[in-house]
């Protein structure tokens, strides 16, 4: 049996989607990764890409109507076919997430409360203003909206 220290055994997946290049790491759209358990080496549904529903869902906390619905699991900003749209999020990370890092490094250096930082409880920006673009971005009509 292998033994190790926690920091070299469990990697806390982190995106700092506000850095260059722009894009969403790979990570995250692989659909299977490898994992090390007790009895060797294993390959594993990759829980960053989806994770798929275990049955009926109740109706008053899952949308029953419309594609999101239908989906046997989350998807990231489906396609009309019903299948995450990658290209589409990188292309709009591409675009649109320099202006969304500008915005952040205005609240870091201007927000003068915790209030007026965080929340939407006050005028001027706040982290709520970037946080809600990028679930837009990536989720487009899916699950991370």
């Amino acid at each position: 049996m292998k033994r190790c220290t926690l920091t070299d055994c469990l990697i806390k997946p982190y995106w700092d989607w506000a850095a260059p290049p722009y894009q969403m790491p790979s990570w995250f759209s692989e659909t299977t990764i490898n994992i090390t358990t007790p009895s060797g080496s294993q390959t594993v549904s990759n829980p960053l890409n989806s994770y798929k529903f275990g049955g009926p869902y109740p109706s008053n906390t899952f949308p029953k109507n419309g594609l999101m619905g239908s989906y046997g699991s989350t998807i990231r900003r489906p396609n009309g076919s019903g299948k995450p749209n990658i290209a589409a999020i990188q292309s709009l990370l591409a675009s649109q997430a320099p202006s969304q890092a500008q915005q952040l490094y205005t609240i870091f250096t201007r927000s003068t409360t915790w209030n007026q930082m965080a929340t939407q409880g006050s005028t001027g920006a706040s982290f709520e203003g970037p946080h809600g673009w990028l679930h837009v971005t990536v989720g487009g009509n899916g699950h991370s909206k």
